[in-house]
């Protein structure tokens, strides 16, 4: 049962972060000048979130890499306060 119910909340938990993915591959393109596939890997789930950082904006800017830092249209939105 606990199996199903965790399967449950996968299958709807990564959808919803879908959109957000593809809006912070956009942004690290376009802030960066990466490719595709150096944003993407760039943007990767396991990189303590930053697809979760992207869409909530708890800081002005996310540092992704030395060279690459991203700056957030909502800065400010920090959970908390």
């Amino acid at each position: 049962m606990k199996l199903i119910i965790i399967c449950t909340l996968i299958l709807f938990a990564f959808p919803s972060f879908s959109g957000v993915k593809a809006d912070f591959i956009s942004a690290v393109k376009k802030q960066c000048g990466k490719s595709d596939g150096d944003a993407a890997k760039l943007v990767t789930p396991g990189r303590t979130g930053t697809v979760i950082q992207f869409k909530v904006c708890a800081q002005k800017s996310i540092k992704l890499s030395a060279d690459c830092t991203i700056s957030c249209k909502k800065a400010g939105a920090t959970l908390g306060q």
